[in-house]
């Protein structure tokens, strides 16, 4: 017997649907007479009062056959069956059960290959015959997600054939409501609630690696270059946020103080003014999110395409992996946000705005992007971080003051 069984309920008590193959063989003692896999379909219910133990009572309409010739005429017979089972469950995967049996033949035919039936009560008056009792004995092994493999073997107790079996159960259970893990959006909207509650801290890049890089070469201009268009970028950056954010607190902190804030250390933030701030208490707010202007990390739907290696802002070199899409050569800049963990938030919270849409193809992997990288690219960080606050209200439901 082969069968699947979908289970529904608790910890303690499962029940559901169940239908498999039986594999019989009515008749004993002759090489042409073989067993025939034919379908069954009914109902079982279980009871686990203690982890170690178990109850089981199923009930199927089960079909039986055998062939009584290799290839003309075969036996048919049609049952219902019921078995109640005990079970010992040791080490954690692994069960024994045992228990009682019946077989109940409903009807019974020959059938022959060219379609020509003869009942088999014709010549059988009583078919009674082919019910009986059994000894079910079953072994199983329980893998992932509480599917299940059991070999059993039902015992004739006072009838002509014994049932071997192998047993696959797929159960699949309804948590109770209590116990079931938050949906995204119950998520996100926790999210937006600790947010609007808490501060929003934006993260300025500082580009320590490439700046290190350029003094060892003794290329003091391009140095210069480079800070003065950092500390421009980290102005307009600022004024977007004082002039077009106010869902919430919002501070800044430079990129090379990322670990101090992931580490709950916030003696690295500043206001609008760039003035370092200090709090009263050890913990200044509820909960913090980060705010950057950076690339959109890649979907999980999206498919890994290999690993390349950048600069990290906290000093050194990285690997990140890389994944495509549809558009596998664009790399799209956005203002996103992160949880305090720097882990970019998901859909369906508002967790980024697209800014502007990188248009170097080739070998992306080979440019350092420096933001904002204003001899290319005009970026409005007001527009921007005023969409975004928009989003923030849209979703949250907030109105603006």
């Amino acid at each position: 017997m082969i069968w699947v069984g979908v289970a529904f309920g608790q910890s303690k008590f499962s029940s559901g649907p169940m239908g498999g193959l039986n594999f019989t063989k009515f008749s004993k003692g002759s090489e042409v007479i073989s067993g025939t896999a034919r379908p069954f379909l009914g109902a079982f219910a279980q009871f686990r009062p203690f982890k170690p133990l178990s109850f089981e009572l199923n009930a199927a309409y089960s079909m039986r056959g055998e062939r009584l010739d290799q290839t003309t005429t075969r036996l048919e017979a049609n049952f219902l069956d019921a078995h109640v089972l005990m079970k010992i469950h040791f080490l954690e995967d692994f069960s024994f059960g045992a228990g009682f049996g019946y077989y109940h033949a409903l009807n019974a035919r020959i059938v022959s290959s060219n379609f020509i039936e003869n009942y088999f009560d014709n010549n059988v008056s009583d078919r009674g015959v082919f019910s009986q009792t059994a000894i079910p004995l079953e072994l199983g092994f329980q893998f992932q997600n509480e599917a299940t493999l059991h070999f059993t073997y039902g015992l004739a107790l006072n009838g002509e054939y014994n049932n071997p079996a192998i047993t696959f159960r797929f159960p699949i259970r309804i948590t109770p409501k209590e116990n079931r893990p938050p949906s995204r959006r119950m998520v996100a909207k926790d999210q937006i609630r600790k947010l609007r509650d808490g501060a929003l801290l934006v993260r300025l890049p500082t580009a320590q690696p490439l700046i290190g890089a350029l003094n060892e070469r003794g290329a003091t201009e391009t140095t210069r270059k480079v800070t003065r268009a950092l500390e421009t970028g980290h102005g307009e950056i600022v004024s977007a946020f004082r002039d077009n954010y106010s869902f919430s607190e919002v501070y800044f902190f430079y990129s090379n103080y990322s670990k101090e804030v992931r580490n709950g250390n916030f003696s690295s933030l500043m206001n609008a003014d760039f003035e370092s701030v200090s709090f009263v208490k050890d913990e200044p707010f509820s909960d913090y999110f980060i705010a950057e202007f950076a690339n959109l990390k890649p979907d999980t739907t999206r498919y890994y395409i290999g690993d390349r290696i950048e600069p990290d802002p906290n000093g050194g070199l990285r690997r990140v992996k890389r994944y495509g899409d549809s558009d596998i050569g664009a790399d799209f800049r956005v203002l996103v946000i992160k949880d305090r963990n720097f882990v970019q938030l998901r859909y369906p919270f508002p967790y980024y705005v697209r800014s502007f849409k990188k248009s170097f193809k080739e070998a992306p992997e080979e440019l350092i992007f420096i933001f904002p990288l204003t001899p290319f690219l005009n970026i409005d960080h007001g527009v921007a971080v005023r969409k975004f606050d928009k989003k923030l209200r849209r979703f949250g439901n907030v109105e603006r003051k």
